[in-house]
């Protein structure tokens, strides 16, 4: 299975299904298509107590399954959710209508649409009964075949 690691709390906003588009830079491959599996990093991004304290943030992990009392409950280093990346195309005027349609005022505070970043749109949210335990790498990366038994295992 491809996984993506990602920051939280944008790791759970995408298991929540608040955010349904990730944000990359303008080197990322624009080829992927199919399931990817969202990972939260292992460790927490240095704002992500500041983007907790805002009020998007606060109502959209409202949602989640284990309520955090506070930014450091979040889950780390492990998969939460299985999304289908249906599109990954460039942040500029050439975007397809079909991509712009999804940049809600939400999508946009949850993400840089700088222009010439890559944004990947995703669908068909699959959040995992429990969170999984994963080694996380860079870009896109492979599970071990122990770790993709593990999600497959925790897949609603």
């Amino acid at each position: 299975m491809t996984a993506l690691s990602l920051w939280q709390p944008f790791a759970s906003l995408m298991a929540v299904g608040a955010k349904r588009n990730e944000t990359r830079g303008p080197r990322f491959t624009l080829a992927f298509r199919g399931d990817l599996v969202v990972c939260a990093a292992k460790h927490q991004d240095a704002d992500c107590e500041a983007c907790l304290a805002r009020t998007e943030f606060q109502t959209a992990l409202a949602g989640m399954p284990h309520r955090y009392t506070e930014w450091r409950d979040l889950p780390l280093g492990a998969a939460l959710c299985v999304v289908e990346v249906w599109l990954a195309t460039r942040v500029d005027l050439a975007m397809p209508q079909a991509a712009r349609d999804t940049l809600t005022t939400r999508e946009q505070v949850f993400g840089d649409y700088s222009p010439g970043r890559t944004v990947l749109l995703t669908r068909n949210l699959r959040r995992l009964r429990r969170p999984v335990p994963v080694v996380g790498r860079q870009g896109l990366w492979r599970l071990t075949e122990a770790e993709s038994a593990a999600v497959r295992g925790a897949m609603p």
